[in-house]
């Protein structure tokens, strides 16, 4: 599916991807390089962060858009956090080969590095997209107050009761007839 999903991109844009995985490639030399400098290898800084408590409990983990959807094998965003702000500074790339759902993509922005991901599944690629897309906030605000008004008005004639069997009490807020200024802010 790599190949095929690679196909489709526009030229530019695939010889783009290619520039920044060779950008990648030559940064890590530096950094490696750098790192021999000050008498420090890759294996030791990992050793180093492995030793590290990496379980993340108590920790937050529905921040940014790494709740948007259920994924198999998904693992805390503290993890890729860590690993890019420990190996990589700012401006740099992360390449992930296998991005599943894109955990280590948002983090690589939240960290202000450029994301590189790829993966088989076209599930996953599509799931990462969406995660990775900006929003403008207003107009988004805007549509999800036309659907909550379409739906009030499409489900005005069910009673509280026939809600209650199918949505959660958060749900049946919304469609409530005695609440009609129940709007997204």
């Amino acid at each position: 599916m790599l190949l095929k999903y690679q196909e489709k991109l526009p030229f530019t844009e695939a010889k783009n991807i290619h520039s920044r995985i060779e950008t990648f490639i030559s940064d890590t030399r530096a950094k490696k390089r750098y790192f021999q400098k000050r008498k420090l290898d890759t294996e030791e800084i990992l050793s180093y962060l492995l030793k590290r408590d990496l379980t993340f409990k108590g920790q937050k983990t529905n921040y940014a858009t790494h709740n948007m959807h259920a994924f198999a094998a998904k693992f805390p965003p503290q993890l890729p956090k860590l690993f890019i702000n420990e190996l990589t500074t700012t401006g740099e790339v992360v390449l992930d080969p296998m991005s599943g759902s894109g955990t280590t993509l948002v983090e690589a922005v939240l960290s202000n590095r450029y994301g590189i991901g790829t993966d088989i599944d076209p599930l996953a690629v599509m799931i990462a997209k969406v995660k990775l897309s900006s929003l403008n906030i207003s107009e988004t605000v805007k549509v999800a107050n036309s659907v909550l008004q379409q739906a009030k008005k499409r489900f005005s004639h069910i009673t509280d009761a026939q809600l209650c069997e199918f949505y959660s009490p958060e749900t049946t807020f919304c469609f409530n007839k005695r609440n009609r200024t129940c709007e997204i802010i």
